[in-house]
């Protein structure tokens, strides 16, 4: 049984003046426990959309959300309200993620306080738990800092160690690494490799870029204009795509060797 499935899920937008647009089209994914999935494609092709309803931000208009092959959909909302503590977000942008007016410590307790009665550490002290997995070091000197007191990579580490808050089993990082220099891109997606290998947490990675792709995931997703073209292990599709589409975005790589 999957950890986490979407089930020929559907969502169509609808503007005045404006013919519908349909941005998920009957799409199936699924994820087993301490598995990376990237979710690939241009934008427009749907990949964040799939995020928003995978979180429930967003209702899907059909299809059905399955977590431990129990529908989520039709969970009473106390229940749901429980158990999508497990699943948590990684936002694209950690400069908006965050209210400006509180500290490290006051957002990531906000995040702690969603787990009592199940949280047996003090606030303060799993807060600097928190910072210690994420490599936010020393911990002590974090807790008082507020966003603009950090930068991009640490922010972005404030992110996940916020998701982490609720002891989830699976991150849903809609584009987490977007505008990010080289060098903090490694090291999110280094510190992602290492809650998948130490804590054994599914990671759902949206992403644009098929590299990125290659380093974390286990298998790869393609998306174009809200359907799936091709899916597999990352060896195959990045060796040998069977859709036009995913030829297309490996040809636009800069010239580099995809040789996993």
């Amino acid at each position: 049984m999957a950890l986490f499935e979407l089930r020929r899920v559907s969502k169509t937008f609808t503007q005045r003046g404006n013919p519908p647009f349909k941005a998920l089209d009957d799409v199936s994914i699924s994820i087993d426990a301490g598995e990376c999935v990237a979710i690939v494609g241009e934008s427009g092709s749907g990949k964040s959309t799939l995020a928003r309803v995978a979180l429930r931000l967003l209702e899907p208009d059909g299809g059905d959300i399955l977590l431990d092959g129990e529908s989520v959909l039709a969970m009473p909302q106390g229940v749901w309200n429980q158990r999508r503590l497990s699943v948590q977000p990684v936002f694209q942008d950690p400069s908006s993620a965050f209210n400006p007016r509180r500290t490290a410590q006051s957002s990531l307790e906000q995040a702690i306080h969603q787990c009592v009665p199940r949280e047996p550490a003090a606030p303060r002290e799993r807060a600097l738990e928190l910072l210690e997995n994420v490599e936010l070091r020393p911990a002590a000197e974090f807790l008082a800092r507020y966003p603009h007191q950090l930068s991009g990579g640490q922010r972005q580490r404030l992110g996940i160690a916020r998701a982490l808050a609720t002891r989830p089993r699976l991150i849903i990082a809609d584009e987490p690494l977007s505008g990010a220099d080289v060098s903090i891109r490694a090291q999110v997606l280094n510190l992602l490799l290492d809650l998948r290998d130490r804590d054994n947490i599914a990671v759902l990675m949206i992403t644009h870029d098929m590299l990125v792709a290659r380093a974390l995931a286990d298998r790869i997703v393609v998306m174009h204009r809200g359907r799936v073209v091709e899916a597999g292990a990352t060896r195959d599709v990045m060796n040998s795509p069977t859709d036009p589409y995913t030829r297309r975005l490996l040809d636009a790589v800069l010239a580099v060797d995809i040789e996993p």
